[in-house]
């Protein structure tokens, strides 16, 4: 999607071309698409003499299609046609670009109003007076956004800046037209049909449903004929369930693209397997949001060893249990769930589990989506490491039409709920919720639009329009994506896939968002980045995946993105 080999390569020209810009200059022409008339962008009042001129730059990632907006403007623009922003000057044009362009640093996008995926930083931008304050048209739809959000919208002065806009999960998928047709789910303990699968890793056997009548396990929320029923429950299942793929029924657990050589999606599986160790409460940690959960993390010092997991030659680390707060807060990191995630990528790695060599995101996605409609074994997966944000480029690309032709239906896929204990299968009424960790875009006005009050008049009334119900709902149901707000929408019109995205969340209850009061996130936030740009991902050097191919461990890569207590967390300012 976005991180790859050319996004890279984009946002270096990008930073380029903005050294010594100032904020409302830069490469604002290259891109845009003409709505309504198109013309200048009204920063200035230039352009057409008769009409008030706005633009705004949807970034070109997981929505990529501007249908939605397109239809927005012209409904704004039809109800504005008459309307004077400005002496002399009636109705208002709005340009819409789909550019990447960003260098939040040096200055923003040369646009009136920037939709950004997940890179900008209101409180930073704010600081540095890049961004325009909208604090009164924030507060009035502050009841329809998400209250944890609330404090990622906010400057340094504790007013608004930005609106949350489309929001995607962290995670991997599932196929479940392969996990039906080769039988991959487990089976519940009282099913007699179950085929044993003895899995040397484990020492033990997992059992597996024969068809697709037979009984299936809880899964991980101790509920059954809900949406995870037979889905691995357990690390030790989840080992089973790909060793049992790749040995038995000779196919790849797992699609990932090996963008710049070094896959790096793969921080995505290391996060979601992680926070479906640990829970939402422990998970909070992560952007400074410390509940009392008690969280099980690798002692101080150099990593010691108190056994072996299994026979997967994971060794079990020592470990204590911790309540975190902003005293200890540096312990975040050393959870001793995220060592066993990234040890499950070194098996992963290890075993042969990954279809990934020279693929780009598109193409991994076209192999999963095919599932048994690919032309061999070879290409046919039954997960894929990407996050949800992935089944939009999917649409845009083909492959799911592809497979509508060749299949005659509808891609079954869907988000996967990830395993929530180390060993064992979950009994019934033991489980436990999902883990989200949500990653919401956000929008925001570039401060030059306050040099010219009609054109600032007219975004915000644009603004308050896009966020008007009926919009909402018309966003939705067009672009198949949701927002943390509170609006009505059809959900059949969402398709299965962000259907069962929807039935996970709710399930959920909360998520973990990236968005804190403190003070440690709201003004380092990249540095707790867990999609793109921090400290445990490959844009910060921490490519896990590549690591492994360079001959580094786990254990290694553990230590390597531990925060250090002095360094690393009490001199965040």
């Amino acid at each position: 999607m976005k991180k790859n080999k050319t996004k890279l390569l984009a946002l270096g020209l990008a930073a380029a071309l903005t050294v010594g810009m100032t904020v409302g200059c830069g490469n604002g022409d290259i891109g845009k698409e003409s709505n309504n008339g198109g013309g200048n962008s009204g920063n200035s009042g230039g352009g057409s003499s008769i009409t008030t001129q706005i633009s705004i730059r949807q970034f070109g990632g997981t929505v990529a299609s501007t249908d939605w907006l397109k239809d927005a403007v012209g409904r704004f623009t039809k109800l504005k046609e008459n309307e004077e922003y400005e002496s002399g000057k009636k109705g208002v044009k709005v340009e819409i670009s789909t550019n990447k362009d960003g260098n939040y640093q040096s200055g923003i996008p040369d646009y009136d109003i920037v939709l950004d995926e997940n890179t900008a930083n209101v409180y930073d931008m704010q600081t540095r007076g890049y961004i325009a304050e909208i604090d009164d048209l924030v507060k009035g739809l502050e009841d329809k956004i998400e209250p944890q959000l609330l404090p990622k919208l906010k400057g340094a002065d504790g007013k608004y800046y930005g609106l949350p806009h489309y929001s995607y999960d962290v995670g991997i998928s599932y196929n479940r037209d392969i996990f039906k047709a080769y039988n991959l789910y487990i089976a519940a303990p009282e099913e007699t049909k179950a085929v044993p699968y003895e899995s040397a890793l484990l020492g033990k056997s997992v059992r597996f449903v024969t068809n697709e009548n037979a009984k299936r396990s809880c899964g991980p929320d101790g509920i059954y004929n809900t949406y995870d029923d037979g889905l691995p429950s357990s690390l030790e299942e989840f080992i089973g369930l790909c060793d049992y793929i790749k040995k038995q029924k000779k196919l790849n657990p797992f699609s990932m693209c090996a963008l710049d050589s070094g896959a790096n999606y793969s921080f995505m599986l290391i996060e979601a397997l992680w926070s479906g160790l640990v829970g939402t409460d422990a998970m909070k940690a992560t952007t400074c949001n410390f509940t009392e959960a008690e969280v099980e993390v690798v002692k101080d010092g150099e990593l010691s060893y108190s056994g072996d997991f299994l026979n997967t030659g994971i060794k079990v680390p020592q470990t204590e249990t911790v309540v975190l707060n902003d005293e200890n807060g540096y312990k975040m990191y050393d959870m001793s769930a995220r060592y066993y995630a990234l040890s499950f990528l070194e098996l992963a790695k290890k075993q042969g589990w990954f279809k990934n060599e020279d693929m780009t995101n598109l193409k991994a996605q076209e192999i999963f989506v095919l599932g048994d409609k690919n032309a061999s074994n070879d290409n046919k997966c039954a997960m894929l490491v990407d996050s949800t944000y992935w089944y939009g480029e999917a649409v845009s690309s083909g492959s799911l039409k592809k497979y509508k032709n060749l299949s005659g239906k509808d891609a079954d896929v869907s988000m996967m709920p990830m395993p929530v204990q180390l060993t064992g299968q979950v009994a019934e009424g033991n489980g436990k919720k999902p883990t989200v960790i949500d990653t919401s875009a956000t929008l925001f006005v570039n401060s030059r639009v306050e040099k010219n009050e009609g054109v600032f008049n007219a975004v915000k009334d644009f603004l308050k329009f896009l966020y008007t119900d009926e919009e909402l709902k018309a966003f939705t149901e067009t672009s198949n994506l949701t927002m943390n707000l509170k609006y009505s929408y059809d959900e059949s019109k969402l398709g299965s896939f962000y259907a069962g995205i929807n039935e996970i969340e709710k399930a959920a209850g909360d998520k973990v968002y990236a968005s804190s009061d403190n003070p440690k996130f709201s003004k380092n936030r990249s540095v707790f980045s867990l999609i793109w740009g921090g400290k445990l991902n490959g844009v910060a050097g921490v490519n896990g995946y590549k690591l492994l191919k360079d001959g580094k461990t786990a254990a290694d890569i553990f230590e390597m993105t531990r925060r250090d207590k002095i360094s690393d967390w009490k001199n965040l300012a």
